[in-house]
């Protein structure tokens, strides 16, 4: 009778974890744009490797320089894919960009290590994720990652 209710009880216990996992929504496709909307493949300025170089908090007008901009880059390839390192962290994941300025970052496997107290790497993190649009600046040599809301907006340099 033990072993029949600890077994119950596990089998609920594996049903209910799909819904305990904090996956974020998929998102939308290429092909679920709008069809005027050209998207990754079209926007050969993104397909580099850029270097993080500073922050702009714009309600406050404070501008943080990001010490050691070789240690947080981020490469978006020509398939819709991105690398990036943190840090003493990488990953990848999945991207889909349009000419209109809307970026949206999928992450893939990550590490998550601690990189230390000085680390940014958490900072960038969060900038993958929020981060909704773009605009490429200096004759595309300076890309700009643009937060929802007045957010902050991070200086990336093309390498």
């Amino acid at each position: 009778m033990k072993k029949t209710t600890l077994f119950i009880i596990f089998i609920g216990l594996l049903l209910m974890l799909p819904a305990c996992s904090n996956q974020a929504a998929p998102t939308p496709a290429a092909e679920e744009l709008p069809s005027n909307v050209t998207t990754n493949a079209n926007i050969p300025a993104l397909h580099r490797t850029w270097q993080w170089q500073r922050r702009v908090v714009l309600d406050s007008g404070q501008e943080e320089q990001i010490d050691n901009p070789a240690r947080y880059t981020l490469t978006f390839k020509t398939d819709g894919t991105y690398q990036f390192q943190a840090d003493c962290n990488s990953g990848n994941g999945t991207y889909v960009a349009d000419e209109t300025g809307g970026i949206r970052l999928t992450a893939g496997p990550v590490t998550l290590a601690e990189c230390g107290a000085e680390s940014r790497y958490q900072t960038m993190l969060g900038m993958m994720q929020a981060v909704q649009d773009y605009r490429l600046e200096d004759n595309d040599a300076v890309l700009v990652m643009v937060w929802p809301a007045a957010g902050p907006e991070d200086y990336f340099v093309a390498q």
